[in-house]
């Protein structure tokens, strides 16, 4: 799904993974014809997304990431 989503956001599409139908799952099987047998772990919906939006914001991964032990940076 990951990798749906980043390829989607470089197509200029919007997406969002949701788990939060999970309290209607018999409805969304019924719905959409899923087997019984089978569980709907997540939907991912995608569209054109309304307006402009530019590249996402992003840290530098060294403000982010740790070495050897949480909060030890590389150096």
């Amino acid at each position: 799904m990951q990798n749906l989503i980043l390829a989607a956001r470089g197509r200029g599409l919007a997406t969002v993974l949701t788990t939060v139908y999970r309290v209607y799952e018999d409805e969304l099987g019924e719905l959409c014809g899923v087997p019984e047998r089978y569980d709907v772990v997540a939907l991912l919906p995608l569209g054109h997304p309304q307006g402009r939006w530019g590249d996402a914001a992003r840290r530098p991964p060294g403000s982010l990431t740790s070495w050897n032990r949480f909060g030890e940076r590389r150096g």
